[in-house]
C-alpha cells in the first residue's frame, strides 16, 4: 500500500482502480491499485476486514451508533485526478466530499445484488 499525502493521490491512469483504508493508529489515508472490477471487489470486501483499518462510530442517520470501517475504492480519471466511487458508511462519515459516480455506483449495486 501507499499513502496519499494531504488528499493527493499518486498519478494514475485513465480507469486505474485502488482501494483506500483510513490506517488505524497514524489517520492516515492509504491506497493499493488493482486491475479489473471483479478483484476490486474482492479486495473492497477484505479490505474492511483488515485489522490496521481505523473504524469509527456512525452519528448520523438509520446505522447510528453501530461501526464502520473506512474504507473506499477510487478510480483514476487521469495524472493525479481520482473520484471516490463506492465507500462504507465510516468513509462517508469521516470524509464529507465522498460523492460516488451515479453510473458506479448503478453497477456496483446491481453486482451486490445477484
Amino acid at each position: 500500500m501507499q499513502y496519499i499525502d494531504d488528499d493527493t493521490y499518486p498519478p494514475g491512469n485513465f480507469g486505474d482502480l485502488a482501494v483506500c483504508i483510513e490506517h488505524k493508529g497514524n489517520g492516515r489515508q492509504m491506497m493499493e491499485r488493482f486491475s479489473g472490477e471483479a478483484k476490486i471487489e474482492r479486495e473492497y470486501e477484505k479490505a474492511q476486514k483488515r485489522e490496521d483499518v481505523e473504524w469509527v462510530v456512525l452519528k448520523t442517520g438509520p446505522q447510528k451508533g453501530k461501526v464502520s470501517p473506512v474504507v473506499w475504492i477510487a478510480r483514476c480519471e487521469g495524472g493525479t485526478v481520482w473520484h471516490d466511487v463506492i465507500a462504507t458508511d465510516g468513509a462517508r462519515q469521516e470524509y464529507d466530499w465522498f460523492e460516488p459516480t451515479a453510473e458506479f455506483k448503478e453497477r456496483w449495486e446491481d453486482r451486490t445484488r445477484k
